[in-house]
């Protein structure tokens, strides 16, 4: 919830940004809540929530979801700006939008039991980075996460942009698609794949 409210706050004030040290200041706070709110903490709720037989499956759908937000959002977020030709409004709109992730995080709250007298202690974050930085497997993975999102957003950045710049327009069943609308519509098209993706190898995952 509170990785939400920042995002909500960053956007909102990349919409009011007059000059480029509140358009820096709210784009580092729209990433700080993105990283509070994204598939980090979801995704490690949802597996510890999960039972193993069905944990993959469902971490699968959970990733399909992102993917299918990122089909629906980035499409409508270029309709808009072609719509108002201004991206202040473009980001108030987006704001807005954006307040649903706030109350819909209170269902990712974990129930969980009370510790026993038995239990081993409760592993500090500090001792818990420390034991995963001397993890080979924490490491290759994180180098993998990097190589993914480095590419992934070099071309949702650039991409659209590009289509932009070069005024590639086409039409859809006789409906003209302006070149803004195009490259929201190509990265849509991104996550549209990554939701097959996501379900598929979520459910390799649960058999193998």
């Amino acid at each position: 919830g509170a990785g939400g409210a920042l995002y909500v706050a960053g956007m909102l004030m990349m919409a009011t940004a007059a000059e480029g040290v509140m358009l820096t200041v709210g784009n580092a706070l729209s990433g700080i809540g993105m990283a509070a709110a994204g598939f980090g903490p979801i995704l490690g709720a949802i597996g510890r929530q999960t039972p193993a037989a069905s944990r993959s499956s469902a971490l699968g759908v959970a990733t399909a979801g992102g993917s299918f937000g990122q089909f629906a959002i980035v499409p409508f977020a270029s309709i808009l700006q072609n719509s108002f030709d201004n991206w202040h409004s473009t980001m108030f709109v987006l704001a807005a939008v954006s307040v649903m992730m706030v109350p819909l995080a209170l269902g990712l709250r974990e129930q969980r039991a009370a510790p026993s007298k038995t239990a081993p202690p409760v592993q500090s974050a500090r001792d818990a980075l420390q034991e995963a930085f001397c993890t080979q497997g924490f490491l290759l993975l994180t180098v993998g996460f990097f190589v993914c999102g480095f590419h992934v957003t070099f071309i949702g950045l650039h991409l659209p942009a590009y289509i932009s710049d070069n005024s590639v327009g086409m039409s859809f069943f006789g409906r003209p698609i302006s070149a803004m609308e195009l490259g929201g519509w190509a990265i849509g098209l991104v996550g549209l794949f990554n939701i097959a993706g996501a379900l598929l190898w979520g459910w390799l995952g649960g058999h193998h």
